[in-house]
């Protein structure tokens, strides 16, 4: 799934378009309901399901079979099958296949372990994050600059809530508290700036859709902080997936 943005007179018919990003929109649902299950787990199932599920959604092999290979067949599907994307971004194709060659094939035996892990990370979040919103940007019409203010606070929060996850059992506890802390002075940033931003979206799905991008990261911190690792994870990389094999 390419992260470009996605403009809607691109698209021959408007009224596909349109069901399409309501259809889109509502994989966010995803949110509620698992505020509703963290809440339902605190109250009367005495945190069950937050001591016995896995970190991440991916330990389930009914969660990748169904989300995760249909989103790496389409994308492959995709590239394989349009002839003016690969002519378009040869280069670009080519320089990230040699990169991911160096990096995992070579630079793994050299770089540190938390180094390594950390660039992963940070790789992960930016494309799962730049493609929800990409598309976004089709609908909120967002000036460059706070396209990217948006992007780049989410990324930055993405990258500590997916490090404090993951490496949490190699990690001293003051220094949970600062990535926590850090996580979340960087959605509460994004919030306002979300406030700020959305007087240049024009149209209300716009707003919501710009919002529902918001609470994506935000959702997942609060997951985060109340060690709901699986629900954190669960959030982006559901919608992420689908997303992706809906385009």
């Amino acid at each position: 799934m390419s992260a470009q943005t996605i403009a809607i007179q691109d698209l021959p018919d408007e009224k596909t378009l349109s069901i399409s990003f309501r259809w889109l929109l509502s994989l966010y649902a995803i949110i509620p309901f698992c505020l509703f299950l963290q809440w339902f787990d605190g109250w009367f199932w005495q945190g069950f399901l937050k001591e016995h599920l896995p970190s991440s959604p991916t330990h389930f092999l009914a969660f990748q079979i169904l989300f995760g290979t249909p989103h790496i067949i389409a994308s492959a599907i995709l590239l394989a099958s349009n002839a003016e994307y690969i002519q378009r971004y040869r280069h670009h194709i080519v320089l990230m296949t040699l990169a991911i060659i160096v990096v995992f094939g070579i630079g793994s035996l050299f770089i540190p372990y938390k180094v390594f892990y950390v660039a992963v990370a940070a790789w992960t979040v930016f494309h799962v994050l730049k493609q929800q919103h990409g598309v976004a940007r089709g609908i909120c019409r967002l000036p460059a600059w706070a396209f990217h203010l948006l992007l780049w606070l989410s990324v930055a929060a993405g990258i500590f809530i997916y490090i404090g996850i993951f490496l949490k059992n190699s990690l001293a506890a003051e220094q949970v508290e600062w990535l926590k802390a850090i996580a979340g002075g960087l959605c509460v940033s994004l919030v306002f700036s979300a406030v700020l931003c959305q007087r240049y979206v024009s149209t209300v799905f716009g707003r919501w859709f710009l919002w529902a991008n918001v609470f994506l990261v935000v959702s997942s911190f609060y997951f985060y902080a109340q060690q709901y690792y699986f629900l954190a994870i669960l959030v982006p990389r559901l919608v992420h997936d689908v997303t992706a094999y809906i385009f």
